[in-house]
């Protein structure tokens, strides 16, 4: 119990030490590369075990509220006992609302949005498949710089794939940590 106390004690240190004054970000083109943790569930937790994603999003503020987002990640999962382990990738673009009024020191954007996910197991009997997917998340954005801002991320996907695939439509859950550049 001791650890975790050290560990928030180190977290309100670092945050008291950082600039508590707005950044006032100008430039509507962040680039953002993050890391995350992906949860499973429904029958595609049945095959595989949660795992972990990297990835990447381009975004465009076209109003001081609205965005525009395209973003791609790679999701790695291993297999349950003697099944195999496979490789998801995600393509979405998405909308985004800022929460937030402007002059904050970041954003609390929330998003939806639609693309595909694609399913490629590690065996050679099997070959990728890509579903239609939806997505909705929410982007929480801490402008450290005028160029630079921590993010996190927690995102709920729906993958509409076939029963005899994975089992059906299934849901993933990635959440993750990310640093955005912006343009």
């Amino acid at each position: 119990m001791t650890v975790s106390y050290r560990w928030l004690g180190g977290v309100a240190l670092l945050g008291l030490a950082l600039p508590l004054h707005a950044q006032e970000v100008e430039q509507p083109w962040p680039l953002e590369g993050a890391g995350a943790y992906v949860f499973l569930s429904g029958d595609y937790a049945d095959i595989a075990k949660n795992g972990g994603a990297a990835g990447g999003l381009l975004g465009y503020r076209f109003t001081s509220r609205f965005w525009l987002m395209g973003s791609f990640a790679s999701q790695w999962h291993e297999g349950e006992t003697d099944l195999p382990s496979w490789t998801n990738y995600n393509y979405f673009g998405m909308l985004g609302y800022d929460a937030l009024e402007p002059g904050f020191n970041g954003d609390i954007i929330l998003y939806a949005g639609a693309g595909g996910v694609s399913f490629d197991p590690r065996v050679e009997e099997q070959s990728r498949r890509t579903y239609f997917g939806l997505n909705g998340g929410l982007k929480i954005v801490y402008d450290f710089s005028r160029q630079a801002a921590l993010t996190l991320n927690a995102v709920a996907i729906v993958a509409f794939a076939e029963q005899e695939f994975i089992g059906g439509s299934t849901w993933l859950f990635p959440v993750g940590l990310g640093i955005a550049f912006h343009f």
